[in-house]
C-alpha cells in the first residue's frame, strides 16, 4: 500500500479482483448473447412466415419474391452478427473499466487493513480519483482516529 508521501504506482492491470470482475463480465456477455439469439430467432421466424405466405398465395419456389426474401434475410443476419460482435466487445471493455473502478477500492481497503494488522501502523486511507466508494475513506479514517484517541 502507498502511504502518504510515497510515489503512486500506475495501474495497468484492469482485472484486480478476478472472481468479482469475471463474474460480472460473464453475466453481462451472457445477457447480450441471449438478446442477440432472441433477435436472430425473431428475424428467422419473420422471414419464414413471409416465405410461407408466398407459398400459400401460389408463388412458384423460384419466384423473385423468394430471392428477394433470401437476400434481405442474409443482409439482416450479417448486420445482426456485426452489431452483436460490436456490442459484446464494447460491453467487455466498459464492464472491465467500470468494475475496475469498483474493485480497486475493495482491493485497496483489504490491503490497508492487512498493513495495519501486520505493522500496527495506522495511516490515512485514500482511494484514486474517479474510483467508486470515495465516501468510504473519510469514514474509515474518522473511525480509526476515534479509536486512536480513545486508547
Amino acid at each position: 500500500m502507498n502511504e502518504p508521501g510515497t510515489k503512486k504506482k500506475f495501474r495497468s492491470q484492469l482485472i484486480i479482483f478476478p472472481s468479482f470482475q469475471w463474474t460480472l463480465i460473464g453475466i453481462n456477455l451472457l445477457i447480450l448473447l441471449g438478446a442477440g439469439a432472441a433477435f436472430g430467432v425473431g428475424a428467422y421466424n419473420s422471414f419464414d412466415r413471409l416465405r410461407d405466405m408466398g407459398l400459400k398465395v401460389g408463388l412458384p419456389k423460384d419466384h423473385s419474391y423468394f430471392k428477394f426474401l433470401s437476400f434481405q434475410y442474409e443482409h439482416l443476419s450479417n448486420y445482426l452478427i456485426i452489431a452483436l460482435i460490436v456490442a459484446l466487445t464494447l460491453s467487455l471493455i466498459v464492464t472491465m473499466l467500470v468494475s475496475h473502478k469498483f474493485a480497486g477500492p475493495l482491493v485497496r481497503l483489504k490491503g490497508f487493513f492487512k498493513d495495519i494488522g501486520s505493522s500496527g501502523k495506522v495511516y490515512e486511507l485514500k482511494f484514486r480519483k474517479g474510483d467508486y466508494l470515495n465516501d468510504l475513506p473519510p469514514e474509515v479514517n474518522k473511525a480509526l482516529n476515534k479509536i486512536k484517541k480513545d486508547n
